[in-house]
């Protein structure tokens, strides 16, 4: 239906007089030659109430300036300083003004459609000179000069926008030019395998949003970083400056951080596209930098090592700002300032591409015979292929460090001078963990799960399976006695990365979601072995939160824009229900045992809500801002949020806080036991149980590396714990719990 009242809002009519001209006439009513104005009433066609072409003139007068009588110009003779009388002349200077102003407006969408503003633009630039010259020239006032001015402006604004987009976008363009025989002239544009090339192309992916996520990159680990970088930064603008990051007319982020991640062995460079960056001037940008630089320091640990290069380079839609270089700093060690460098600094995090020294029809011949593989010493490249963004089923085996045992000192992993792999780094030594455990925590297990980052894992089969999910598309089920895999998924390209890994409340079901916004299942049966993959809801963003029922089969799910879903998943037809919740990311939920009030948390505020009705219940703010990671205590009475350096508990019925638990580090995983009232909170490299009934510290889990801990998982009667940091070739580490 069409909304009348926003089209009379947008588009209308109104009469209007205005002054054409001054001059003398001979007034019918004083007698004698008297000043005067000769004015005309139009009706003209405005849009948002602002006139802009002229329909039909209703009238025209003449009004003596001593007596006031107003006459109809055709009754009199309007005579203009020099006794002539006033004719068509006095028309055209405000005709072109208004066409100046027009074509101007009109300009202004029209950059974004093929550049056709370039005419409009030039058509308003020349009407509008015409007009001021005109204008200026006679004597009959100022009549248009305002609106000449305004269309000059427009104009101007229009012009310079086409021509330096053009330009940009024509940069991002490899030149096509032919010589006289057709061949293909050497251009002075960079080769896309060059430095200059991929740097130019990391600019062109966050040129715009698009149909994409704001996190982009060379390898799937740079795109998870880059996504992480852009949701922070966003989060801290909105907090840091009034307004936060919104997006103007000719700004093409929607209002995200468009962020390009180009990671290698022993550097990396985020180079982000900051929404409305012109808006920014002085102190807020510094302050901004300042920001930048701390998320990314944040974001790259357990990526980069002591002394690694680090790059931060900030533009707007066309022009750079700051842009940061420095090292990434080593744990514990004070940050050191970033430098401020141009442009061409960025050159050294793009290595130069592997070249192939086959033609291409030789590359063609060989990659139908020899499909790709990780396990591949010599891999064919064309050369005119960018550096591919594929990731391997595993990272290379001498990027991950071996495993110390107690009769083998660890091997130092041989890096390459050039990788275009995602790396661990080899931890230095920590010092030991001096805390005296008051409850028996001993290490049963060691399950040496190479490959990717593990995001989430869950047990199965009463504590024998562990089902970890990875950042690869990967889900692999792990014997936890023997520590092999007996079963491997790598069939989920529609989860993307597995975030998100769950246990039904029979045993039966692997629950998933993944950066793709779907939520699924999967059926494991009594050997441990995998079957195919059900998808059920697309929540449209990276689903964060998977949480089974206690007691049957649906599960809720939260995704990083705030929607919550829940629906059955053992075969029955239902529709999910869903519910905005949050405007952020959902960081954990709660089901009850029965009833049909459930909870859900982004760590700012506690949503109570029905599951019958799908309605909001109650909404709790919890006064907290730097929020990381959240969870519910199996009995759904308490919730805990890490904050920047504490975790705090509320009650979940009123809100009211019930502690705080100190931290030295920022956590971005904390748990409740299952069955004991401890409350597990993960660091740098370890997990520290706490109890809540006393607040007293009550055992330190030693993970013996210096990557924060990325998840932790219960079997259902919490005798054992599995732990594994963030990054890639990590081991996951199991530990039995006693009194």
């Amino acid at each position: 239906m069409i909304d009348w009242t926003a089209l009379m809002l947008i588009f209308g009519w109104r009469t209007r007089s205005t002054v054409e001209a001054a001059g003398a006439f001979d007034c019918l009513f004083c007698g004698s030659s008297q000043p005067c104005m000769h004015s005309s009433r139009r009706t003209w066609f405005t849009l948002f109430f602002v006139p802009v072409i002229p329909i039909s003139t209703v009238k025209e007068t003449v009004v003596c300036r001593q007596c006031g009588t107003e006459f109809d110009l055709g009754q009199v003779a309007v005579r203009s300083g020099g006794n002539a009388t006033i004719g068509a002349q006095k028309r055209a200077a405000p005709s072109l003004a208004i066409a100046s102003f027009v074509f101007g407006l009109v300009s202004l969408p029209l950059i974004v459609a093929c550049f056709s503003s370039f005419v409009t633009s030039v058509i308003a630039i020349i009407c509008g000179h015409v007009a001021v010259a005109m204008i200026k020239r006679s004597e009959s006032g100022n009549s248009g000069i305002k609106r000449a001015r305004a269309g000059l402006t427009l104009g101007y604004i229009a012009f310079i926008l086409t021509v330096a987009l053009f330009i940009h976008v024509r940069n991002l363009e490899p030149s096509n030019a032919l010589g006289r025989n057709g061949e293909k002239v050497a251009s002075a544009e960079p080769d896309e395998n060059s430095p200059a090339g991929r740097l130019r192309f990391a600019e062109s992916e966050v040129f715009s949003k698009q149909d994409k996520d704001a996190g982009r990159g060379n390898t799937s680990e740079a795109k998870a970083i880059a996504q992480e970088f852009a949701n922070s930064i966003k989060v801290a603008s909105e907090k840091a400056f009034t307004g936060g990051s919104k997006s103007g007319i000719f700004d093409f982020t929607n209002g995200e951080f468009l962020t390009y991640c180009e990671l290698h062995a022993g550097s990396c460079l985020l180079l982000v596209h900051v929404p409305q960056y012109g808006d920014y001037k002085g102190e807020s940008r510094d302050v901004l930098s300042k920001i930048a630089w701390l998320i990314a320091i944040a974001e790259t640990d357990g990526v980069l090592s002591k002394g690694d290069s680090l790059a931060v380079a900030m533009r707007g839609q066309l022009l750079y700002g700051d842009i940061l270089v420095g090292r990434y700093p080593g744990d514990g060690e004070e940050l050191v300032e970033p430098q401020k460098e141009k442009k061409e600094s960025l050159l050294a995090f793009f290595p130069d591409a592997p070249q192939s020294t086959l033609d291409p029809s030789a590359i063609a011949a060989v990659s139908d015979v020899v499909p790709p593989s990780p396990d591949n010493d010599q891999l064919p490249v064309a050369v005119d292929s960018r550096p591919s963004v594929q990731m391997p089923a595993a990272p290379p085996s001498d990027l991950v460090p071996a495993q110390p045992t107690a009769m083998q000192e660890p091997r130092v992993a041989s890096l390459p001078a050039k990788s275009l792999q995602p790396r661990t780094r080899q931890s230095p030594q920590r010092p030991a963990n001096e805390f005296e455990n008051r409850i028996d925590v001993r290490q049963v297990g060691l399950i040496e799960a190479k490959g990717w980052t593990i995001n989430d894992m869950a047990f199965f089969g009463d504590g024998r399976w562990l089902v970890v999910g990875r950042i690869d598309q990967i889900v692999t089920v792990y014997d936890v006695a023997s520590g092999a895999a007996i079963s491997v998924s790598d069939r989920l390209d529609d989860l993307g990365v597995i975030n998100a890994v769950a246990r039904s409340a029979n045993g039966n079901r692997v629950l998933l979601g993944g950066y793709g916004g779907l939520t699924g299942v999967m059926p494991i049966d009594g050997q441990g072995k995998l079957g195919d993959f059900e998808p059920l809801f697309d929540h449209g963003s990276s689903v964060e939160m998977v949480m089974p029922s206690p007691t049957y089969s649906f599960l809720l799910a939260g995704a990083k824009k705030g929607k919550l879903a829940w629906q059955p998943f053992d075969g029955r037809s239902a529709e999910p229900r869903v519910l905005q919740g949050f405007d952020r990311e959902v960081l954990g939920g709660y089901l009850p045992i029965k009833g049909s009030q459930a909870f859900a948390t982004d760590g700012r505020e506690l949503l109570s809500f029905s599951l019958g009705s799908g309605e909001i219940l109650k909404t709790i703010g919890l006064g907290l801002r730097s929020v990381n990671s959240a969870t519910f205590s199996t009995d759904g009475q308490s919730v805990a949020v890490s904050s920047s350096r504490e975790v705090v508990e509320f009650e979940t019925e009123t809100g009211s806080e019930i502690r705080r638990y100190p931290l030295e580090l920022t956590s971005y995983h904390i748990v409740f036991h299952p069955t004991r009232p401890w409350l597990f909170v993960g660091g740098r490299g370890q997990v520290t149980v706490w109890d809540r009934t006393t607040g007293d510290q009550l055992a330190v889990l030693d993970c013996e590396s210096i990557q924060h801990i990325k998840t932790t998982a219960f079997t259902s009667d919490g005798r054992k714990i599995a732990i594994v940091p963030s990054s890639a070739g990590q081991s996951i580490r199991v530990f039995e719990i006693g009194e």
